[in-house]
C-alpha cells in the first residue's frame, strides 16, 4: 500500500488477527487492480431496490428537488414503484435495458411525453445510486428516448380576446379575476394560489408583482410589470383592512374541472376542431400570444414570461394562428411604386413611350399608353432584348442616353418594331 492503513479487526488471537489482515489486504489488492467491484458496491447490491428509493426521495427532499407540496416526489415514487413492480426487480443486478425497453413496449395507454417522464425518473435515480457509489454504471444509459415530434396527445392553445371575454363575463367574479390574471401575467395555478397581498405593488409609480423562489419553477424570485387594466381590477379589489399576508384570491384557484364548466357556459370550446385543448394553463399560452400579437420585443415577452430560452417563447407558448400574419403582410410599404416614380422623374423619356400592341380577337392594332411599373417593366425588357440585338449583330453597344451618332441610330433601327 503506498500508505499505512490501519484497521480494527476486533479480535485478540494473534492468528484470527493475521488472517483477517491478509484478507482485508487481499480484498484491497483485487478492488485496485479492478478483479473485484468495491465493498460498498457489492455489500449495496444486497439491498432492496426500494431501501434505495426511500434514500434517493429523502435526499431529493433535502436538496429541495421536491417540487411544489413535494409533487415531484410523489411522481418520481409513483413512476419508479410502477416500474419496478411490474417487471419484478427487486434487486439492483435485475435491472436490464431490454427489460424496460420490452416494458415500453406494451404501455399503449401511455403517451411517448409520458413514457420519457417514466425514463427520466428512473435514469435520474440510478445516476444518483453511481454518484453515491451504489452501483458501478446506470443500466439504462443506453436507452433512448421517445421521438414526441407530431405524437403529442395534448396541445394547447391561447384564447383569442373573444374568447376571453365571454369566458370572464360567464363565470362568477371571485374566479373570472383568477383568470384574467393567469391570462395577464402568465402566472403558473400554483403561483396564482400562494400569491399574497404583499407581493403586489400597486400604489407606487410602476404596478408590479412578486414572485417568491419558493414559489417559482427555477426557485428565482422576480418582480415584473403589472398590466394596466389587471392591476385597476385588484385594486377594486383590495379589501379595507389590508393584511399584507393574505392571500389575493381567498376562495382559491379554480381547478380543471371548473374551467371547463366557465367555459362550457361561455360557449367557448375546450377542445377545438383541430383537437387543441384550451386548460388553466393555456391562459399562460394566452399572455405569451396577447405580447406577441401587441408587437412587444421577443427579449422582453422572455423576461416577463420567465422563460429559459427565446425558443419556448416565440415558438412553444405563442399561438401562430392567432398573429396577425395577413395583417403585417398588408402593412409592407409598396417599395416597387415608389421606386417606379422615381425612375419615371428621373427619366422624362419615359411619359412617351407608347406602342402598338397586337390583339388577340381581332388583326386591328390598338394604341395602349403605358404607364407607371408597366412603363418601366417595358422599357427595362427593351433594353434587354436591343442589348442582345447589338450583340449579334457586331456593332459595339451604344450609349442608353439619346445621341445623334450613327451607332445610336443602328441602335435605334435594330429594337424598332417590324
Amino acid at each position: 500500500m503506498p500508505t499505512d492503513k490501519w484497521k480494527s479487526l476486533g479480535v485478540t488471537d494473534k492468528q484470527v488477527a493475521q488472517k483477517r489482515a491478509d484478507e482485508f489486504r487481499r480484498e484491497w489488492e483485487q478492488e485496485a487492480d479492478g478483479l473485484i467491484v468495491p465493498k460498498t458496491i457489492r455489500e449495496s447490491a444486497k439491498r432492496c431496490l426500494n431501501e434505495h428509493l426511500l434514500d434517493y426521495l429523502g435526499d431529493m427532499s433535502q436538496r429541495g428537488k421536491g417540487g411544489r407540496r413535494e409533487k415531484n416526489i410523489r411522481q418520481v415514487r409513483t413512476r419508479v414503484s410502477r416500474v419496478f413492480g411490474d417487471l419484478g426487480w427487486k434487486l439492483a443486478r435485475d435491472i436490464t435495458a431490454d427489460g424496460f425497453t420490452l416494458w415500453r413496449n406494451k404501455q399503449s395507454n401511455l403517451s411517448p411525453k409520458t413514457l420519457n417522464h417514466y425514463l427520466d425518473a428512473i435514469s435520474s435515480f440510478l445516476n444518483w445510486c453511481v454518484r453515491m457509489g451504489r452501483i458501478q454504471i446506470n443500466p439504462l444509459s443506453t436507452v433512448t428516448r421517445v421521438d414526441v415530434r407530431g405524437r403529442l396527445t395534448r396541445i394547447r392553445r391561447s384564447l383569442n380576446d373573444d374568447e376571453l371575454n365571454r369566458l370572464l363575463n360567464a363565470s362568477p367574479a371571485y374566479r373570472s379575476i383568477v383568470y384574467f390574471a393567469a391570462a395577464r401575467t402568465g402566472l403558473r395555478h400554483g403561483e396564482l394560489e400562494s400569491l399574497v397581498w404583499g407581493d403586489l405593488s400597486l400604489d407606487s409609480d410602476m404596478d408590479s408583482f412578486t414572485v417568491r423562489a419558493s414559489q417559482t419553477k427555477n426557485k428565482k424570485t422576480v418582480t415584473l410589470p403589472m398590466y394596466s387594466e389587471l392591476a385597476k381590477a385588484l385594486r377594486e379589489l383590495r379589501p379595507t383592512d389590508l393584511d399584507h399576508s393574505a392571500k389575493v384570491f381567498a376562495r382559491g384557484v379554480p381547478r380543471a374541472r371548473t374551467l371547463r364548466k366557465d367555459l362550457r357556459s361561455a360557449g367557448v370550446d375546450y377542445v377545438d376542431t383541430r383537437g387543441r385543448f384550451a386548460d388553466f394553463h393555456s391562459l399562460r399560452y394566452t399572455w405569451c400570444t396577447f405580447l406577441q400579437r401587441n408587437g412587444v420585443p421577443q427579449a422582453i415577452a422572455m423576461r416577463l414570461m420567465r422563460h429559459s430560452s427565446i425558443e419556448l417563447t416565440s415558438k412553444l407558448y405563442t399561438d401562430e394562428s392567432l398573429l396577425p400574419i395577413k395583417e403585417s403582410v398588408d402593412r409592407l410599404p409598396n417599395l416597387f411604386s415608389e421606386k417606379c416614380t422615381q425612375i419615371l422623374i428621373q427619366n422624362p423619356d419615359l411619359e412617351s413611350l407608347s406602342e402598338s400592341i397586337p390583339d388577340a380577337d381581332t388583326e386591328a392594332k390598338k394604341k395602349v399608353q403605358v404607364t407607371g411599373a408597366d412603363k418601366v417593366k417595358r422599357f427595362l425588357s427593351q433594353l434587354v432584348a436591343s442589348n442582345k440585338l447589338v450583340e449579334v449583330a457586331g456593332v459595339e453597344p451604344a450609349s442608353l442616353e439619346p445621341s445623334r451618332k450613327a451607332s445610336t441610330c443602328l441602335f435605334s433601327f435594330l429594337i424598332s418594331p417590324i
